[in-house]
């Protein structure tokens, strides 16, 4: 869509933000990690335990599983590590907490950006049905 030369025109110098960077990609997948599982530790000790807080804890971490499956999402765009073979490695274990098959995941989300709202180009049946005037 842009040239590297177009994103050194652009105003508000954003160009300085486009890069990668790997400690930050590292920095935000090990956050995310650790509250959930911290978090599926204190609900395992909530069960048996005390209900009441196992309903209040419920709603923070999945909140967190809902962050996971944005970082994969931003790992199926390369935009976490430099290197493909570490989104891929990292999306792949996601995908595992997540029960969503990365590589499945990653190619019907392709196939999403490239069909561009077009519902006839997508190769499969959406999982919504979808009226027109037609």
């Amino acid at each position: 869509l842009f040239e590297e030369s177009d994103l050194k025109e652009l105003p508000f110098d954003i160009y300085h933000y486009t890069p990668i960077n790997n400690w930050l990609g590292f920095v935000e997948i090990a956050v995310n990690a650790v509250l959930v599982i911290f978090g599926v530790f204190i609900l395992y000790w909530a069960k048996s335990n005390n209900y009441w807080f196992l309903f209040i804890l419920i709603v923070p971490l999945s909140f967190l599983f809902v962050r996971l499956f944005v970082l994969q999402h931003d790992l199926s765009h390369g935009n976490l590590f430099t290197k493909k073979k570490y989104n891929d490695w990292v999306g792949i274990f996601i995908g595992i907490v997540l029960l969503t098959p990365y590589y499945y995941w990653r190619k019907a989300h392709i196939i999403h950006h490239v069909s561009g709202g077009n519902l006839d180009r997508r190769p499969w049946v959406g999982d919504i049905e979808v009226l027109s005037v037609r």
